[in-house]
Parts: structure tokens; C-alpha cells; sequence
């Protein structure tokens, strides 16, 4: 190479210097190429991220009225008779995209905050608001469940679903034939007690490796472990939003500061996100 090449090389380099390192300064250095993250700080959903297939219009809103900090929120309501797939369910469900789902049994961290406006029915419906879901048919493998407004949070492995977790005036329920152990070292915050911070560390393994932990807003609440999941399954996803046995009434939720990643400070809600510029 000619020393003149050389000479324009180097001053290349000073030149892109700033913007190279500006650029590995915004990304955590531990961070997989497989992280997420979103503070809904735009105008729309984040393709790259999102699926929106079971969402019907209108029935979701990135909004400034209600959100965790000061910023925007992602506001998701579902409405009687809302029912995309036609199975006789009201559905308002965000995935992630198709191009960003994990291999199953992906040991994996989430961390999201999430803000019930209600009405969560009563009356003994049930409504999923958060789940971790596979490429196949069956129940979510982890899942937020609400039945008569109480807050709890099920493993299943095959046929076999367990409560791990519940707010005051839950309890755990039939356990036979689970192969899970639990360790149970706090409650869960009322459903309706505002902004939830939530953070998931989830391993599905139907061959009795499978863990999972979950922290509410800074506490540990259980650690599971054993056979969670489903078996010859390849890739799971996680998906928000309410879906429940139909009622007369809508019900919005909220969503903010989503994150995937390799540990709990990578994917910390309580962490803010910059907004998008």
C-alpha cells in the first residue's frame, strides 16, 4: 500500500473514531445478539420486534398519558367479542416476531413493567395477561393468570399445571403429577397495585431441567425448577396483552421498558430507556 493510502486510512479512522465509540458505548458489553429491548418511545410498534397478528384495530395505542416514567406506554385493550382467531375468546395479544423467537429451552432473562387498568373479571373468568408460549398446540409454559382478580403465575409441563406464585389470597392448587419444585419466598403485588416491575429468568426443559425465577418489582418471588415445557417442541416466544373468557366489559393494560436478555441487569424495567430520537 502507498504511503499516501496509508495517510487517508488513519485519518479515516480519527474521523469515524467518535461515532464507533458512541456506538459501543449504548450497547451493554455483555449484550447477546439475540437481546430486545423496548421503551415503546416511537410512533409504532417496533417490527423488528413485534407481531401484531392478534391484534385487531384499535386495539392498541403507544400513548403518553399513562406510562412508568416519564415517556410513553404502550396501551393494549381488549373488547367484548374480540376474537381473531375465532375460538370464542376476547384477544388483544402482541408476540414477538417470528424472525426473534428463541430456540426452546433457551436459557433466557425478560423484564418488563406492566400497569392492569382494569376491570379484571371477578366473577371466576379467567384472563392470561403474559406468557411464554411454544411453536405448538397446548397451554403457555409460564404464564400470568388472573381468576377473580387474584394475581397468580403457573409452570406447565405436558398435562400438568402448578401455581408457583400468587398474591394474597391465592393458593397453589392441585399439584399431582407435577414434577416441579418450588420455592416459594414472597408474594405476589396485588393485580391492582399500579406499575408492576417484572423480570423472568425462564429455562423450559420437559426432561426435569427447567428453571424458572421471577422478581416483582425488585424481590424475588419463587424459584421453580424441574420438568417445564412440552417435549419435541423447537422455539418459544413470549406474548402480552389480555386474553380471557369472554365478558361484557373492555379492559386495557399497559406495557413499558421490555427488555430480553442474558441477566437480570440487562433486562432491569426499572432501568430507563432512552428515548428514541
Amino acid at each position: 500500500m502507498r504511503r499516501r493510502d496509508l495517510c487517508r486510512g488513519a485519518l479515516l479512522l480519527v474521523l469515524l473514531a467518535p461515532a464507533l465509540l458512541g456506538l459501543a458505548a449504548s450497547q451493554p458489553a455483555s449484550a447477546p445478539h439475540w437481546a430486545l429491548a423496548d421503551g415503546f418511545e416511537g410512533v409504532r410498534l417496533q417490527a423488528g420486534i413485534w407481531s401484531a397478528r392478534r391484534l385487531l384495530p384499535g386495539s392498541v395505542e403507544i400513548q403518553d398519558r399513562v406510562a412508568r416514567g416519564a415517556g410513553q406506554a404502550l396501551a393494549i385493550t381488549v373488547h367484548p367479542g374480540q376474537d381473531p382467531l375465532g375460538d370464542g375468546s376476547d384477544r388483544a395479544e402482541l408476540a414477538e416476531a417470528e424472525a426473534v423467537r428463541l430456540r426452546f429451552g433457551q436459557d433466557v432473562w425478560y423484564g418488563f413493567s406492566m400497569l392492569i387498568a382494569g376491570p379484571i373479571p371477578a366473577d371466576g373468568n379467567r384472563i392470561v395477561i403474559g406468557q411464554w408460549h411454544h411453536a405448538g398446540p397446548g397451554s403457555p409454559f409460564v404464564a400470568q393468570r388472573f381468576r377473580d382478580g387474584v394475581f397468580h403465575i403457573t409452570v406447565q409441563d405436558g398435562a400438568c399445571r402448578l401455581r408457583i406464585a400468587w398474591q394474597a389470597g391465592g393458593a397453589e392448587g392441585n399439584r399431582r403429577g407435577c414434577r416441579v419444585a418450588v420455592e416459594r419466598l414472597a408474594e405476589l403485588p396485588p393485580s391492582d397495585s399500579g406499575w408492576i416491575d417484572m423480570v423472568y429468568h425462564i429455562r423450559a426443559d420437559p426432561g426435569g431441567d427447567g428453571l424458572v425465577e421471577v422478581w416483582a418489582n425488585g424481590r424475588k418471588i419463587v424459584r421453580a425448577t424441574g420438568a417445564i415445557g412440552y417435549e419435541d417442541m423447537t422455539r418459544q416466544f413470549f406474548k402480552f396483552g389480555p386474553y380471557r373468557d369472554p365478558v361484557a366489559y373492555p379492559t386495557t393494560v399497559y406495557l413499558d421498558n421490555f427488555r430480553r436478555g442474558a441477566s437480570y441487569a440487562q433486562v432491569d424495567p426499572a432501568r430507563p430507556h432512552s428515548k428514541a430520537r
